[in-house]
């Protein structure tokens, strides 16, 4: 990270030590509630709380709270982080679906906070030259956060452990992302400037620019919140992959993903944002729908190169976009943008979570859901495709 502003190397890091804990959910708790025998429809059903509250609480807190304030919850949420995940495994352990319940909800609002301020604040001490390289290593440091994950399973699941091993994994992602906080908390006290301002009334022409980038968001959270959760399962169901091999396949797969977002910039450079984007979507789109087809022995060999090419497709492109949408709306309307597009992440998760659990109800196999959240992609691909294409979009 050498070049970038001390002030984004701790917020950074105290990012990316914090997400380690939703990193291990993400990619274990699934089988930690298959194991405790939870229902395909309860295991959607939970999982849609989280991202319910990121949608009711995205709007108030983009217009609502002040930046003083808001620095405040952004140092405060590492806590909460740590906190939600202690209740939500203490919860799980003796069936206590209502605990369960709050502890998405805090896990929620931590989520919220955290990714709704921490590329806005990035991009406040970067300049224009910089800042792709900046989001390059925030990107990059959220995926070594599942990194970390990978290897305190691997080292957690060599020790003699209790029934469920996974719940060891769960646990210490626990006390890892607990030396987040005092990053954030340091990050936050020199980064964010004192006379920051939250705008409180856009113009139309940023709505309906927010709005062009919120729809696409949109889609892309459907597909994902439909398929990307529970790819665990699907190895599970499809080839018996505990979750010790799981993580050994997300391992390798999320070193790819770490070079892919600390070259994105470099390939922009020389192919183009627009072609750099639109190209890594379509080919991961490729990669997962070819998941869909793969079954019997001869298949796992296919479906892990598949899964191992189509994290870092995916991914690679998000530094570049991330920065075009901030561009596209403006400095002064970071923030907004910031709150309005974990609003429509919240709500894309849970209607695909409570999508999800209907549709393995009703028969509906990994193929149709597969497809499903391809189609939602290309969509959306093609969408900011066009945006992309339009001259001047940075100018707001």
């Amino acid at each position: 990270m050498t070049g970038l502003n001390p002030k984004t190397k701790q917020l950074i890091f105290g990012s990316m030590i914090s997400q380690v804990l939703p990193a291990s959910f993400f990619a274990l708790f699934n089988l930690y509630l298959v194991k405790l025998s939870f229902s395909a429809a309860q295991i959607g059903i939970f999982n849609s709380y989280r991202y319910l509250v990121v949608f009711l609480f995205s709007v108030p807190l983009a217009l609502f709270i002040s930046g003083p304030l808001a620095k405040k919850y952004l140092a405060f949420s590492g806590v909460l982080m740590s906190l939600s995940g202690a209740l939500i495994l203490y919860a799980t352990a003796r069936m206590e679906t209502t605990l369960m319940t709050a502890g998405m909800w805090l896990m929620g609002i931590a989520l919220l906070v955290q990714q709704s301020s921490i590329i806005p604040s990035i991009l406040e001490h970067e300049s224009e030259a910089s800042s792709a390289k900046a989001l390059s290593w925030h990107f990059a440091m959220l995926s070594a956060a599942t990194l970390v994950v990978g290897l305190v399973s691997l080292i957690l699941s060599c020790l003699p452990g209790p029934q469920h091993p996974v719940e060891y994994v769960l646990w210490g992602s626990v006390a890892v992302s607990c030396l987040g906080a005092p990053y954030l908390f340091l990050g936050v006290q020199s980064a964010l400037p004192q006379h920051s301002k939250q705008v409180s009334n856009p113009s139309k022409d940023i709505w309906l620019k927010i709005t062009k980038l919120i729809i696409p968001q949109f889609l892309i959270s459907v597909g994902a919140g439909l398929s990307i959760p529970y790819l665990n399962l699907f190895f599970h169901e499809k080839w018996s992959l505990g979750h010790q091999g799981f993580m050994l396949i997300t391992t390798f797969s999320t070193l790819a993903v770490i070079v892919a977002s600390l070259w994105a910039h470099r390939l922009a450079v020389i192919r183009g944002e627009r072609a750099l984007c639109a190209g890594s979507q379509y080919l991961s789109v490729a990669c997962l729908i070819g998941l869909g087809f793969c079954g019997g022995p001869i298949g796992l060999p296919i479906a892990l190169v598949l899964f191992f090419m189509r994290q870092p497709l995916m991914n690679m492109g998000s530094p570049i976009l991330s920065k075009f949408m901030m561009n596209y709306v403006g400095e002064p309307h970071r923030r907004l943008l910031g709150a309005l597009s974990q609003m429509s992440w919240g709500l894309g998760w849970f209607v695909s979570s409570v999508g999800y659990g209907m549709m393995r109800s009703n028969g509906f196999t990994w193929t149709d859901i597969f497809f499903a959240t391809g189609a939602c992609y290309l969509v959306a691909g093609l969408w900011y495709a066009e945006l992309m294409k339009a001259p001047n979009p940075q100018v707001a």
